[in-house]
């Protein structure tokens, strides 16, 4: 019992370092795409890891020093390697 609630302890406070932001696009369905779109994203320094997921097209970034990036900054990087917000979701980034 002591071992879960350590590396839950663990767990949780690597958690606190690190921030995440989820945002849907539009039009990835192969390998390439999702070179394309975590390439764009990790033009900003803040970004520390990016995962998509090509099925829901959900992408999940994580940033050093829980630092938030602007939904501006995302649209503009991923409008610009190619690809568009799913219009719902523009709103929760």
């Amino acid at each position: 019992m002591k071992i879960f609630f350590s590396i839950f302890a663990l767990i949780f406070s690597l958690s606190l370092l690190a921030n995440e932001q989820s945002i849907y696009v539009n039009g990835m369905d192969c390998a390439r795409c999702i070179e394309k779109v975590e390439t764009a994203l990790r033009k900003s320094s803040d970004v520390e890891a990016v995962n998509v997921f090509l099925d829901t097209g959900k992408v999940v970034i994580k940033t050093r020093n829980k630092k938030i990036l602007s939904a501006s900054l995302i649209e503009r990087l991923i409008t610009e390697a190619g690809y568009s917000l799913k219009k719902d979701e523009k709103k929760g980034t």
